[in-house]
């Protein structure tokens, strides 16, 4: 896989930068309030906040 590129301002792209991009996204922690808004999905998604 290429390098990551993230382009962008503020705080939002800092928070970006700092997610687990080395691991799968299966592997990621899930924040409980954002799974249950999420729903059903086949495909693995993850929900982030950009300020906690």
């Amino acid at each position: 896989m290429a390098g990551l590129r993230i382009k962008g301002l503020g705080e939002e792209i800092a928070t970006l930068a700092q997610l687990p991009w080395e691991k799968p996204l299966e592997e990621w922690p899930e924040d409980e309030v954002l799974t249950q808004m999420r729903g059903i999905s086949r495909h693995v998604v993850r929900l982030i906040r950009s300020n906690p």
